[in-house]
C-alpha cells in the first residue's frame, strides 16, 4: 500500500511544481489561471502531434498530468 501512496505523492507534488512554474512565470495570481494555462498547453501539444508522438510524450508525464494530457 506504501507504494501506493509514494507514487501518488510524487505526481501530487511533480504537477504542484510544474504549476507553481507556470503561474510564476506567466506572473499568476493563483494557481487556477496557471492550470487553465497548462491544461491548454498540453492540449494543444497532443492535438497538433501524431498520435504515437503524443503516446510517448504521455509515458514521460507524472500519472496525473498525463491524465491532463
Amino acid at each position: 500500500m506504501d507504494h501506493h501512496v509514494d507514487v501518488s505523492d510524487r505526481t501530487v507534488a511533480k504537477t504542484y511544481e510544474w504549476l507553481h512554474q507556470v503561474a510564476e512565470q506567466d506572473d499568476f495570481d493563483d494557481l487556477n489561471q496557471a492550470y487553465h494555462v497548462f491544461r491548454a498547453v498540453l492540449h494543444a501539444l497532443r492535438d497538433r502531434v501524431e498520435p504515437n508522438v503524443a503516446a510517448h510524450v504521455a509515458a514521460q508525464l507524472p500519472l496525473l498530468v498525463r491524465g491532463i494530457f
